[in-house]
């Protein structure tokens, strides 16, 4: 069916209110990313006093002492076995956190993709937020031991850490689990993003190592009011949550980042989409306004003779 004015006009009214649609989403992506990058930004500095706080611990306690606790000992051993715990296969386990909501294009088939390349060098348990990278989880081969919820909010990451947290016990003492990671996506570049892999267990000497080598902030080192045992047992935990609570967040804002990207793309093809509608429009008046002059210069000469 050919064009006329009155359906170009219509199309080019559809296509404008499309636009604006698509230009809402952009603010909405933008202004979510600098939430979830703000959230990022506090609780890293939230995280850098935790490390303060356990090198004071490892200054105040040996070594050994730090193993017993935090590490695989007999007596935990025995207490999963009798409570009858799985026994794995694996030593390493990932959280995978990816997106349920829409318009983010290959966001969760690049962390199915990225995790099955990890895998390759060493089975892996792998556990996933979110029930469509899930599936795109399942689609490339990696059976699951649990999916959580994706959070929507600042306030919502915080609920997934804390069902996160209820399963690393299981994973910290574990005789066959001594590895803990998180595989998720991270800006990169402005709107660019890529899958990367982030390591929290186990928090051995090499990781006690590194904090011992960042230097002290004042000229003393504090003395703990608390037992190191327990104080180092309240900060470990801190730190977890604070390292799970920044993934969860960077992902969120990678998501938005690919989001945001997305609907640029969309805004240029609009653009073009109205910019040919427009000059086909005015090539079709003017050709309706030739038409008419004719028509009059016709019927005139007509008269005239």
């Amino acid at each position: 069916m050919p064009d006329t004015l009155e359906r170009l006009r219509k199309k080019l009214t559809s296509v404008s209110d499309l636009r604006t649609v698509v230009n809402t989403l952009k603010v909405l992506a933008a202004s979510k990313i600098v939430q979830y990058e703000l959230a990022v930004s506090s609780v890293s500095e939230y995280s850098a006093t935790v490390e303060q706080g356990l090198r004071a611990c490892f200054g105040n306690m040996e070594f050994g002492k730090f193993e017993m606790d935090i590490n695989i000992d007999h007596r935990r051993k025995h207490a999963l076995k009798s409570h009858a715990a799985p026994v794995f296969s694996s030593a390493i386990s990932t959280l995978v956190i990816g997106s349920d909501q829409g318009l983010v294009g290959q966001f969760n088939i690049e962390l199915a993709r990225f995790v099955l390349m990890q895998s390759k060098s060493s089975s892996r348990r792998v556990w996933a937020v979110g029930d469509r990278v899930a599936d795109e989880l399942r689609n490339v081969g990696i059976e699951l031991v649990d999916v959580f919820n994706v959070p929507q909010s600042v306030e919502e990451i915080e609920i997934l850490v804390e069902n996160v947290l209820t399963k690393l016990p299981l994973l910290a003492f574990s005789p066959v689990v001594d590895n803990f990671s998180l595989c998720h996506q991270q800006i990169v570049h402005g709107v660019l993003v890529k899958p990367i892999l982030t390591q929290l267990l186990p928090l051995n000497r090499t990781w006690r190592d590194s904090l011992l080598h960042t230097p002290w902030p004042r000229a003393c080192v504090p003395d703990l009011l608390e037992s190191a045992e327990a104080t180092l047992f309240a900060l470990s935990r801190e730190y977890l949550f604070a390292n799970v609570f920044r993934c969860g967040a960077v992902s969120l804002a990678a998501e938005n980042a690919y989001r945001l990207a997305a609907m640029q793309r969309a805004e240029k093809k609009i653009d073009e989409m109205y910019a040919d509608m427009k000059l086909r429009f005015h090539q079709l008046r003017q050709t309706s306004i030739d038409e008419e002059l004719f028509d009059v210069v016709s019927g005139f000469e007509a008269l005239v003779k």
